[in-house]
């Protein structure tokens, strides 16, 4: 059974504005499970992935995906957290604008509970650059981190590696399963998003990479 139903016509606006975050405050709030992120569905769904691409991976993205693993393991991942369903394809071409100018947002199917906060938010600004065909560099990855921060995404670094990571293995087995003739330009500005971390600021991980690839298996 297909049930249809009459959406507005009106295109939204493409700047993220004060109807993307009121809809996404709105979906956090009746969506909300707190626990810490390694017993969340997203953190089962990164495990599962990372462990079906691992072995067909580069060596450049097998490193990347450890580095960034062990930094949202530091950074996000003890304790309880607010988590909540995201949408995973919040971008203009799924919404349109109601006459009191809410968001009425279609395409579900990649829907999941549970998703570290922001998950909709950077990936609507993610999406964008790349309709636009904007790279991005370090000093646009400081500029959304404290976007978001002002929108109450709290430690935003934190979570945005943990989207980073979660979409890049979302691709990494879509390809897997269906193979490329060119190169997943999404991708491509995953792989520079987390590599502005890494030139910013590289650490030495308080969790050890060991302890925490038992964690991803686990």
């Amino acid at each position: 059974m297909l049930l249809l139903s009459v959406g507005p016509s009106r295109r939204p606006p493409r700047a993220f504005g004060a109807a993307h975050h009121d809809f996404l405050r709105h979906l956090k709030i009746a969506t909300l499970d707190r626990m810490p992120l390694v017993n969340s569905l997203m953190w089962k769904t990164i495990s599962a992935r990372h462990s079906a691409v691992e072995n067909s991976l580069e060596p450049s993205w097998a490193n990347r995906y450890k580095w960034a693993l062990t930094e949202v393991g530091e950074r996000v991942g003890r304790g309880a957290l607010e988590l909540n369903l995201a949408h995973r394809d919040f971008v203009p071409w799924n919404m349109r604008r109601g006459e009191d100018n809410t968001l009425f947002v279609f395409d579900w199917e990649l829907a999941q509970k549970q998703c570290t906060p922001g998950w909709d938010f950077f990936h609507y600004h993610l999406a964008g650059r790349l309709l636009r065909a904007i790279r991005i560099g370090r000093s646009d990855v400081v500029q959304l981190l404290q976007n978001a921060e002002c929108r109450g995404i709290v430690p935003a670094d934190g979570y945005f590696l943990a989207y980073l990571v979660d979409v890049g293995l979302f691709l990494h087995d879509r390809l897997l399963r269906s193979p490329a003739t060119q190169e997943n330009s999404f991708l491509k500005l995953v792989e520079s998003a987390i590599e502005s971390f890494r030139r910013g600021k590289e650490r030495k991980p308080a969790v050890p990479a060991a302890a925490l690839a038992r964690g991803i298996s686990g």
